[in-house]
């Protein structure tokens, strides 16, 4: 093929000598001129495409760096959910080396609990063809377990078949941990003695265990659609904004108040208020004491203390 176009190129000048040669001097100046123009234009285009090349290449590996050292892992899978292809952080997550990892099933590293969830997300990425997620938990071969998050999408050929599939795995041990200490203190909040609230920043309730229902007298679903304003009658609206601030600051507060109860009766109370972030979200848990007896008994004692210190009249004798 390259010696047919070098052998058309080499008959063409040829062709036109003839041509040339009958050509003014000045039109043959004029047309090497712009063969030399045109060769300084071929040499800049050249140069640029070298130029476009490198700067291609040094993306490239600028990517590839990005995409091998992502503390994320990244996986791609044939449609049977073998491994084709792994990063550095995939090969951690998995606990084994790469290139073992070529060719395995990935569904071999998913706890046996949760195989089903697993292989109901295969299925969703290769039927519906948009991304899927799950959470699932791994073992490695050492014993070790850890869970992750899987992000999947299906990618397809020019005839919108899927010929692969990639994931990326996100290790979430941490935050399961921390669900799991939470829903364990949640679960003690709820079987507390004291009545305990959760509050948002605007004030409105968000959950209360039994304890605050058999204090006050309201269901669970009434409280929960009640402000702490509803709650403590002396509170005023405009004095949240800074007792919020000021438990943000402390981290704990303690105030005593009183609340309203169901049959309107006022119930003297200490309130611990701690200010919690989870999950981004901002919160104020509240343990509410009733103090009613503590009250009394204080009230008594002083009454007591003024008895005793009014002055005692005897009577002279005559």
């Amino acid at each position: 093929m390259a010696t047919g176009l070098r052998k058309q190129a080499e008959k063409r000048p040829r062709t036109t000598r003839r041509d040339v040669a009958a050509m003014p001097v000045k039109d043959v100046q004029q047309l090497v001129h712009e063969l030399q123009i045109h060769q300084i234009e071929l040499e800049m285009q050249n140069d640029e495409l070298r130029r476009t090349q490198m700067e291609l290449e040094a993306a490239r590996d600028r990517y590839m760096d990005l995409y091998e050292f992502s503390p994320v892992g990244h996986l791609t899978l044939d449609t049977q959910g073998k491994i084709v292809e792994a990063t550095l952080r995939a090969e951690t997550l998995l606990g084994i080396n790469r290139e073992k990892l070529i060719g395995q099933s990935l569904a071999r590293f998913v706890a046996r609990d949760n195989q089903d969830i697993f292989d109901r997300h295969c299925r969703q990425v290769l039927k519906t063809g948009v991304r899927q997620t799950c959470e699932v938990q791994l073992w490695e071969e050492s014993g070790a377990s850890r869970w992750v998050s899987f992000e999947s999408l299906a990618a397809h050929n020019k005839q919108g078949n899927i010929i692969h599939w990639r994931t990326a795995l996100l290790d979430i041990s941490d935050y399961k941990q921390a669900e799991e200490v939470f829903r364990l203190a949640k679960f003690s909040v709820d079987r507390a003695a004291n009545a305990v609230y959760w509050i948002d920043p605007q004030a409105k309730v968000l959950d209360v265990n039994e304890a605050a229902c058999l204090m006050l007298g309201y269901s669970k679903s009434e409280l929960c659609a009640m402000t702490v304003h509803d709650l403590n009658p002396d509170f005023q609206a405009n004095m949240w904004p800074g007792f919020w601030a000021e438990t943000q600051r402390h981290g704990t507060v303690v105030v005593e108040m009183s609340h309203r109860a169901k049959n309107g009766r006022q119930i003297p109370v200490e309130v611990s208020v701690n200010y919690l972030s989870y999950e981004g979200k901002e919160y104020h848990c509240a343990f509410v004491r009733d103090i009613t007896e503590r009250k009394r008994a204080r009230e008594e004692l002083q009454r007591s203390v003024r008895r005793l210190s009014r002055p005692s009249w005897r009577t002279c004798p005559a």
